[in-house]
């Protein structure tokens, strides 16, 4: 493939929000509450960045130098 090591991950990640599928749904447990953590759009605590799309990922480092 000819590319540069891939590095720190995360500033890709965050600049491509579309590799993320948003789950607008559920809760997890936390902070000794039973739904301490909500899902809301975008990142959240229950999901962070949201399900990730591994197809879509690799279209995003495949385009990179």
């Amino acid at each position: 493939m000819g590319k540069g090591p891939v590095g720190f991950v995360n500033p890709v990640l965050y600049k491509h929000p579309e590799v993320f599928g948003d789950v607008l749904e559920g809760c997890s447990a936390g902070c000794g509450e039973e739904k301490g953590f909500r899902t809301v759009e975008g990142w959240d605590a229950a999901m962070g960045l949201g399900g990730l799309d591994w197809g879509r990922l690799m279209e995003v480092y495949e385009g990179l130098p």
